[in-house]
């Protein structure tokens, strides 16, 4: 559901003022009218409902119901609950710097996925387009941005926060004491430079013994049709740091080659992403045939275009909003 994130408190009375782009954003992105309503992050970052109490040709104000959502939790699949109780550090993403527009791209997915703290990170494997100058760095005001929409049009509970970018060996010695210290889980994002930071910070995890034993395998792919991957690759490698054995299937990957390799590994969860309107009925077509074929098989789904109204009308086992929750299935399933 897409939430309003709120740069002040509602005042004494319970009442929020909002103009200029949050303004056209709730009027002519979302459609309010009087009487509708919201969900709200404040900046304490608590959920609250807000109702749209007046509208004026340049001000909106909504007004807190008595009654908010933030006590309120889905129950589907496995119990919300219990999914709780499993406690996950932060998820952080080191990125070497490719194209801007490609930045764009990830930073949008990142905070739909629910990273915490995005680390641009500059080297020789980065793009030339970043460099020390000013104008560059007003680019983190536009990425401020972008990781707003993202949190509004997906719902994130998660405050995304961007760093300034670093140089390689400031963010080496910023992930090593972060992970020595176990302040921070720490997510590297593949396949959008030249080479990617997790090939680099891998080989200080494996020299100081932190290998992990294998659980279970877990099937990923984004569906047939759909070549966006961005998304799915942070599941991975957050699974991938949990211990859980992955099978990565790729892109536009047909329903049937999804089915035989659950098949052949005797995967017990299967994980599908599909950012596309266009795309979700493969998901809905593989899942019928995974029922079919392979009914010990889980299934997990994700995306910026589900639902957790629709992931339960494609027949999916559990809807992750984000990365961590799909993380918390698969433990779930794992015991």
């Amino acid at each position: 559901m897409r939430q309003y994130i709120a740069s002040n408190l509602p005042d004494k009375n319970g009442q929020l003022s909002i103009t200029g782009k949050d303004f056209k954003y709730l009027c002519q992105v979302l459609r309010l009218s009087v009487g509708d309503v919201i969900q709200v992050r404040l900046p304490n970052q608590e959920l609250v409902n807000m109702q749209v109490f007046k509208l004026q040709s340049k001000q909106i104000i909504l007004v807190k119901e008595i009654c908010d959502c933030s006590k309120i939790s889905v129950e589907t699949g496995v119990n919300a609950s219990s999914l709780n109780e499993i406690k996950l550090p932060e998820i952080w993403l080191f990125q070497f710097l490719p194209k801007m527009q490609k930045m764009d791209l990830i930073i949008r997915q990142s905070t739909e996925c629910g990273v915490t703290k995005i680390i641009p990170v500059i080297s020789d494997f980065s793009s030339k387009d970043f460099s020390y100058k000013k104008d560059d760095f007003e680019r983190i005001t536009r990425w401020q941005r972008i990781v707003k929409e993202a949190r509004q049009q997906s719902g994130s509970a998660i405050n995304t926060q961007i760093e300034n970018p670093m140089l390689l060996g400031d963010a080496i010695s910023l992930w090593q004491e972060n992970f020595k210290n176990n302040c921070g889980f720490v997510l590297y994002e593949a396949n959008v430079a030249k080479k990617n930071i997790f090939s680099v910070l891998k080989e200080h995890m494996a020299s100081a013994g932190q290998e992990q034993e294998k659980k279970d395998k877990i099937i990923l792919a984004t569906v047939k049709g759909d070549i966006h991957d961005i998304g799915k690759n942070i599941v991975k490698l957050l699974l991938e740091n949990y211990g859980f054995d992955v099978i990565d299937l790729g892109k536009d990957v047909p329903p049937q080659k999804i089915v035989k390799t659950v098949i052949e590994t005797n995967a017990k969860l299967v994980g599908l992403s599909a950012l596309m309107t266009t795309t979700v009925p493969a998901m809905e077509e593989t899942i019928k045939l995974l029922r079919k074929e392979a009914p010990w098989c889980k299934v997990v789904v994700g995306g910026a275009v589900l639902t957790q109204e629709y992931a339960d009308k494609i027949g999916a086992d559990h809807y992750a909003k984000d990365a961590m929750e799909a993380v918390r299935f698969a433990e779930r399933i794992s015991q």
